[in-house]
């Protein structure tokens, strides 16, 4: 092994330094074969440095305070235990993995856009405040929560692996395209924190090992995910959902649903759903083509709903048959109501006549009877005028008669007065 420290002071002059902009100091690329650089390492002077690489080294510490203007620093598969970035505000790309980190502050970091910190030992990553940051790989390592509510720029996010318990995801988020949280210890809950990621296209939050208690625990449907018009990729393996795919887009094209470590698990349920449609890669994972189960599902859809149709209208046959056949025994019935309202109309209009005819017999008789009252009456008025004519008559003769006898006595004295005036005349 080579002292880190005096391989560089003795290949890059200070005076030399200040004059360098990419510096690639890699075990694969500027050492001996055999030879790492080994202990700490500190890159005085050089401040126009924008990009390092000391990959696959031994480097036990970094110390990058001068190098201000880096943007892109490379130092994975090294022994690093602790780094710091108080100084590197124009930092874009960092990849530290493979290293023993326990603890990383990039906050920082303001312009920092992709960062590769997989394989250490992180317990606390502190990124929060990373509005740029597009990629982010952590995976690998022990964080038990993440905040990124912060980090509106994210397309993809790789943290499996891990202990997290829980993760703070932006609220807002057009970008992210992928998203690994396998193999992680999730609590319980259902699949609606991801419904608001429109664009994805990649999801894994199942669990490919599981470590005693240590397992990823989403349960119940992939409703909540049908928001996801634009994702081919699913994978819910060994986890606790159980239904919901017909929620999915028809973009979906491969769903894992394996059993292999929690044979009882609430995914079996999709797994049976999908068994005509598997393929098996080579760790034997359950992967389903989707889209040959949704375009069977949905002639077998097409087919119930067919069948459904053909059922209500056999329904609706049998019940009209039923009408048909009520309102024919109701026509029959009716036909034998209107005979029977014919007859009796026929009896009722025979007993009419009769009582017709009794009525106008009582009326001829009330009449004749009438009748011969009032001929009676007539009779008896007819007798007491004859009475009272003969009455009349007798009193008209009796007053013809005085009335002659006055007209005789009435001559008989004027002739007696005009034989008394003639004799006196004389």
């Amino acid at each position: 092994m080579v002292n880190a420290q005096e391989w560089l002071d003795r290949n890059y002059p200070k005076e030399t330094r200040s004059n360098i902009i990419e510096l690639n100091i890699s075990k694969a690329y500027n050492t001996p074969v055999n030879e790492y650089l080994n202990g700490s390492l500190k890159l005085e002077g050089f401040i126009n440095l924008k990009e390092l690489d000391c990959c696959r080294n031994n480097i036990t510490s970094l110390d990058v305070d001068d190098n201000i203007n880096l943007k892109k620093l490379k130092c994975s598969s090294n022994k690093l235990s602790v780094l710091k970035f108080e100084k590197l505000s124009k930092l874009k790309e960092l990849g530290c993995e493979s290293n023993q980190l326990i603890e990383l502050n990039l906050n920082p970091c303001k312009n920092l856009e992709n960062l590769n910190c997989y394989g250490n030992k992180l317990t606390n990553l502190k990124i929060n405040n990373l509005t740029k940051l597009e990629s982010l790989r952590c995976n690998y390592n022990k964080l038990t929560n993440l905040d990124l509510s912060n980090c509106p720029s994210l397309s993809e996010v790789n943290c499996c692996n891990n202990k997290l318990k829980g993760i703070k995801l932006p609220l807002e988020n057009e970008k992210l395209e992928k998203l690994d949280l396998n193999n992680n210890n999730f609590s319980n809950q259902d699949l609606s924190i991801f419904g608001r990621f429109i664009n994805l296209k990649e999801l894994d939050i199942g669990n490919d090992e599981c470590n005693g208690r240590k397992y990823n625990r989403f349960y119940g449907s992939l409703e909540p995910l049908k928001t996801l018009t634009k994702l081919r990729t699913l994978e819910i393996n060994n986890t606790d959902i159980e239904n919901g795919l017909e929620y999915l887009s028809d973009s979906v094209e491969e769903v894992g649903c394996s059993t292999s470590i929690r044979k009882q698990c609430g995914v079996k349920k999709i797994q049976e759903k999908l068994s005509t449609f598997v393929s098996f890669d080579d760790d034997c994972y359950f992967t389903c083509k989707l889209k040959l189960w949704k375009e069977m599902n949905k002639l077998e859809e097409r087919n119930n709903q067919l069948q459904k149709n053909f059922e209500e209208e056999r329904s609706i046959c049998i019940s009209l048959q039923k009408q048909i056949n009520n309102y024919f025994q109701t026509n029959l019935q009716l036909q034998n109501d209107l005979q029977q309202v014919n007859k009796e109309k026929q009896q009722l209009q025979q007993t009419l006549s009769n009582i017709q005819l009794q009525n106008l017999t009582q009326q001829l008789i009330s009449s004749q009877s009438e009748i011969n009252q009032q001929s009676s009456v007539f009779e008896e008025e007819k007798r007491q005028l004859q009475k009272q004519i003969e009455e009349l008559k007798k009193i008209l003769d009796d007053a013809q008669k005085k009335s002659t006898d006055s007209h005789s006595l009435q001559k008989e004295e004027l002739d007696s007065f005009e034989v008394i005036s003639q004799e006196g005349l004389e």
